[in-house]
């Protein structure tokens, strides 16, 4: 059966944040079946070859040149065969319960058609539309959250 929601993660050499993301995304609590797509820009490091034996699961699209940031996800996006995409920078570390979380957001209807989870720092605070929303912990929050 075909997952229904495809993570995407663009690479350019970035070898060095492949195994803290792809780690994390492996590791997601509670989330629905998804797949993720590892979309490599022409990298000249070991990225590929680091995924295909690290991250056997994680489907591989090679560009063989940088297409730059917004082609690159978007030979992503068309290579994706689920219903809801989700693009993930390389080298964001997702909560463990990020991906069940954003997708729950969006099935109670309080995301757009289109989406961006929050980005944090642990042990900083953190502000949405000028207010606190207090310490990253992975949670998904909407300018209505409280």
């Amino acid at each position: 059966m075909t997952p229904r929601i495809y993570v995407i993660v663009l690479n350019y050499n970035g070898r060095q944040w492949l195994d803290p993301c792809l780690s994390a995304l492996a590791a997601q609590a509670d989330a629905p079946a998804f797949e993720t797509l590892l979309v490599d820009n022409g990298s000249s490091d070991d990225s590929v070859p680091f995924v295909t034996e690290r991250f056997p699961s994680v489907r591989i699209l090679g560009n063989g040149r940088n297409l730059g940031f917004a082609a690159g996800n978007n030979a992503g996006a068309r290579a994706a065969r689920g219903d809801t995409l989700v693009f993930l920078n390389n080298d964001t570390i997702p909560a463990v319960n990020w991906l069940a979380r954003l997708h729950a957001a969006g099935q109670e209807g309080r995301l757009a058609p289109a989406a961006g989870a929050q980005l944090a720092v642990p042990g900083r605070s953190t502000t949405l539309n000028g207010k606190p929303v207090g310490e990253a912990s992975g949670s998904v929050r909407t300018s209505s959250s409280p």
